[in-house]
């Protein structure tokens, strides 16, 4: 793979956490390593989540070329049997439990859509109707080869049916309406079961509060929200300080 035109170095994301955020970045000595999906997507999200945030469309402007750089990216190295939909990445649903529930491809290929669905909503926010067209129709090519891959007709639930794996759909809105229902009651059903306790990794804990509020089920994001009874529980979490994130927090 020819990374040269992709390399970014680390000094132009100098605000983020990680370098990995990059498509490819220069480590130490100059070497070249690749960035996780559910992590580089952040090039797309985070100037939208800003735009939301402040109404600032010049955040939008500036960085919309290499947000729209991002989601070109993965395309090209995506996989062509399934419309070019991601299916690499290294980390998945980072420190959920049990660690490795969710499968690495299956996050990667969310995290792909929820990168297209943000840069859509910034072309529009841009009026940029080409990019409009273009990307919503790669939107929902993505989505027909997530719910093709993923989604089981039989038993009406994603794979293993775990926290995250229904969630991160429902987030997305990547379920056909006339399964939408099934897999929220699904997700309720097993937030219930498993005595509301978040086995959410990163990528989980941010898409169940919105799956359940944004599907009628707001009563149960707000009980969820509300545990304090050990690990697992999302005021536990912040009662120790650090906050939610779990590599921290346990």
């Amino acid at each position: 793979m020819n990374t040269d035109e992709w390399i970014f170095p680390s000094s132009c994301f100098e605000a983020t956490i990680s370098p990995r955020l990059h498509f490819f970045y220069q480590g130490p000595g100059n070497n070249i390593d690749i960035g996780d999906p559910s992590w580089g997507i952040a090039a797309v999200i985070i100037p939208f989540q800003y735009y939301l945030r402040t109404g600032d469309k010049h955040a939008l402007v500036k960085h919309h070329p290499i947000a729209k750089r991002y989601i070109e990216f993965l395309a090209l190295h995506g996989d062509p049997k399934l419309n070019n939909l991601t299916q690499w990445g290294w980390f998945g649903d980072w420190v959920s439990v049990p660690v490795g529930i969710m499968p690495i491809d299956f996050g990667s290929a969310w995290s792909h859509i929820t990168g297209v669905q943000a840069l859509v909503a910034m072309a529009e926010a841009m009026q940029l109707k080409e990019d409009v067209e273009h990307y919503s129709a790669q939107l929902e090519a993505l989505r027909a080869a997530f719910n093709a891959k993923y989604w089981n007709a039989d038993t009406r639930t994603y794979l293993t049916g775990s926290q995250s794996i229904l969630a991160c759909p429902l987030y997305a809105d990547i379920p056909d309406a006339k399964d939408t229902a099934a897999v929220v009651a699904a997700l309720v059903a097993r937030l219930k079961s498993d005595n509301m306790l978040l086995k959410t990794g990163t990528l989980g804990t941010r898409a169940v509060f919105e799956a359940l509020s944004n599907n009628g089920q707001a009563a149960v994001a707000l009980d969820l929200a509300l545990q304090q009874n050990g690990p697992g529980s999302y005021l536990h979490m912040l009662n120790l300080g650090p906050g939610t994130l779990w590599e921290v927090s346990c």
